[in-house]
């Protein structure tokens, strides 16, 4: 992922207005039909726009709802699995064969966060489609990539491995938990798994006209429901999400930064469901820490704590299979830093 360092400290609101024309050229170039872009900070929403469409002849508009395919796995997954961590229900040294009988050992739930299992990316859709038990029998015979903790493999499966151990923890669905102890105390009242009807109007289609279905395959014959994809979100719902957890009202201060550490993994740098950078370093010192995730559907959110800034761009790229918004969310990012850095601490 190409994150940007966002020092933010004073804002130059006629530099921030430059995301207008880089959006609109992204739309013209084939990247998405569609984006809405909220930069907050300190506190404040200080850019937050719609464009293009959301669907064909339909206006994108800031109270759309977009698939936010991977942003699941640390809105949901992982902060949900917080809250055990918290509560005293579970342990990051966990093994996993303590939750999933017959499970390899010397794997444990952190290494699953960390995607440092060492199980593969993923694995074929019909070996989801039987149950869970069957699918549990699946992963427990999967060949590993890779020694526990040795390599990097951002695997789906892992999380949603996390979805199940949680379900067996708490004794409830995956969605449930999450509405009754994420969700709905913090007032996201558009972030759901499988959306109700009445909200389809404002859901941003993916490919194929899947209109309120997740469009990963593996969650789909899953119900909808699984601990790495099938999140449906507003950006003003993932403001909401950073707020509380910036202001540890999410978790206790110890569960915040337990949840939002970069530390090191093969090859460079996680916290405990996100991808991170630690720091960029200058003879004042540390000047960023920060963590973000993305989605494939083109979705993408990146906080940093030190500056008290986030950064969402959410699209549905997939309408145009040729739509790539990798570096649409690199520009918007790089205007975001560049908007304070020109007012306040020169840049490094």
């Amino acid at each position: 992922m190409n994150y940007l360092l966002l020092l933010l400290f004073a804002l130059d609101k006629a530099e921030l207005a430059r995301i207008d024309d880089t959006v609109k050229a992204a739309i013209k170039s084939g990247q998405a039909p569609g984006a809405v872009v909220v930069v907050w900070h300190h506190g404040k929403v200080v850019y937050r726009k719609a464009f293009g469409t959301r669907a064909p002849d339909e206006p994108m508009t800031v109270d759309t709802i977009f698939d936010l395919a991977s942003l699941t796995k640390p809105v949901a997954t992982a902060a949900a699995m917080m809250k055990l961590i918290e509560a005293g229900k579970v342990r990051l040294n966990d093994p996993v064969s303590k939750y999933i009988i017959g499970f390899k050992e010397g794997i444990t739930l952190e290494h699953l966060l960390l995607h440092t299992s060492g199980l593969p990316a993923g694995s074929a859709t019909s070996h989801f489609e039987s149950g869970r038990e069957e699918m549990l029998k699946h992963l427990v015979t999967l060949s590993l990539k890779a020694e526990p903790g040795k390599k990097f493999v951002y695997s789906d499966l892992g999380f949603i491995l996390l979805g199940v151990i949680l379900e067996k923890v708490v004794g409830e669905s995956l969605d449930r938990f999450c509405s009754k102890q994420i969700f709905e105390p913090l007032a996201m009242s558009d972030t759901t798994f499988c959306p109700a009807g009445t909200l389809r109007p404002r859901i941003a289609p993916t490919e194929k006209g899947l209109r309120g279905q997740v469009h990963d395959p593996r969650a789909r014959v899953m119900g909808g429901v699984a601990g790495h994809a099938g999140l449906f979100g507003t950006a003003d719902d993932l403001i909401k999400f950073t707020e509380a957890l910036l202001a540890d009202k999410l978790l206790k201060p110890a569960g915040t930064k337990l949840f939002t550490t970069p530390r090191d993994v093969p090859g460079g740098q996680r916290t405990l469901g996100w991808d991170a950078k630690t720091s960029y370093s200058s003879n004042r010192g540390t000047l960023f820490a920060g963590f973000g995730h993305s989605g494939f559907t083109g979705t993408s959110l990146w906080i940093d704590p030190p500056s008290q800034t986030a950064v969402i761009v959410l699209t549905s790229r997939l309408q145009n299979m040729k739509g790539n918004v990798l570096k649409l969310r690199s520009e918007v990012a790089t205007i975001a830093a560049k908007a304070v850095l020109n007012k306040g601490e020169p840049k490094p």
